[in-house]
């Protein structure tokens, strides 16, 4: 079983909480840097693709190794600006790839496109005639009969 929680300490500073232990991630979505005893990452990606990069830059505990405190761990303005540089490289690749990617449309556009393309469904109007009689079908019959029917039997020119 796995247990995680986040508790936002502050903007964009969060306390990971684990079975594994307790991290700190700093930074935003898109790029941050974690903390935690398995050493510091550097995360960036493109928030809401699913396309992220998770880089080692410092220690931390391995199988082989013991965890070096980060109170010994010197960090000089050189370091921070080539690891600025570094999350500015990565940022500029994923947007680049972002921009050269296939458009992805949410669920969402994919239901109002179906709906859009689903044809009308034919109702059938209610049959408002009632059914007439046997009397007066064979009336009408007779009657378009005489007036549409031109006979050549002379003889046969009076009524039935």
């Amino acid at each position: 079983m796995r247990y995680r929680k986040r508790v936002n300490i502050a903007k964009g500073v969060r306390l990971n909480v684990s079975k594994s232990g307790i991290s700190t991630t700093i930074g935003r979505p898109g790029a941050s840097i974690n903390i935690g005893k398995t050493g510091m990452y550097l995360n960036t990606g493109i928030p809401g693709t699913g396309v992220y990069n998770r880089h080692k830059i410092m220690g931390g505990i391995t199988s082989s190794k013991k965890a070096m405190p980060l109170s010994n761990t010197v960090i000089t303005d050189e370091a921070m600006y080539q690891l600025k540089e570094d999350i500015e490289s990565e940022t500029r690749e994923f947007i680049d790839i972002y921009k050269l990617s296939a458009y992805i449309m949410p669920i969402s556009e994919y239901h109002e496109l179906l709906d859009y393309m689903k044809p009308e469904r034919y109702n059938i109007p209610p049959f408002d005639l009632t059914e007439p009689t046997r009397d007066e079908v064979k009336s009408q019959l007779e009657a378009e009969a005489k007036s549409n029917i031109k006979t050549v039997a002379f003889w046969n020119t009076g009524a039935c």
